[in-house]
């Protein structure tokens, strides 16, 4: 099924949804980007998310280059008690940020639920996991010319997905917030 918010676009050589199993081409809600089945391409440009829903997940994407180096931009990914100073999409992010320990989310999607996450990896300056049951976010960085290229990738599903992907709202201008106020943070900070 596609969330009634995703436009299905069609194109001449392309076939239209006959069964919830085939593969959809489903155009980014803020229609920038375009995918098919379960790949996850490049986004166009920086600062941009694309997300892809297929019949028991939904994966979103966004990759942004900050002039800053990986060191840095892990300190503001790794200090929970500091992530609504600079992140406008975290009401509260209570815990240690340390592989296996568990921490609580509050994020301005809705306020009104915590989300209790596993950190799940930890490789310094490197690739930070975490998430639960049905949701895994993975924050990767590599170094680029004159700073780092952060990629974060965020998968929701499992075999309960179909019953609550309704309930889940639309991430990508989300996604697109949180790197700009990190990309904000981490210039700031390397300056």
């Amino acid at each position: 099924m596609v969330n009634r918010l995703a436009r299905i676009h069609t194109a001449p050589s392309e076939h239209n949804l006959t069964s919830p199993l085939k593969r959809v081409t489903v155009r980014s809600t803020i229609g920038l980007t375009q995918r098919t089945g379960n790949h996850m391409p490049t986004p166009r440009s920086d600062g941009v998310a694309s997300t892809t829903r297929a019949t028991f997940s939904r994966s979103t994407r966004i990759a942004q280059h900050i002039d800053a180096d990986a060191a840095t931009v892990w300190r503001l990914l790794t200090t929970a008690a500091d992530y609504p100073r600079w992140n406008s999409t975290v009401v509260s992010l209570d815990g240690q940020i340390t592989l296996g320990s568990t921490i609580k989310l509050v994020s301005t999607l809705d306020p009104s639920r915590t989300f209790s996450l596993k950190v799940k990896e930890f490789e310094p300056n490197a690739r930070l996991t975490f998430g639960d049951a049905m949701f895994t976010r993975t924050c990767s960085l590599s170094g680029e010319a004159g700073g780092t290229r952060v990629e974060i990738v965020e998968r929701i599903g499992g075999p309960v997905y179909l019953f609550v992907a309704r309930m889940i709202p639309p991430s990508d201008e989300n996604f697109e917030q949180f790197t700009a106020d990190l990309k904000k943070a981490a210039e700031a900070a390397a300056t």
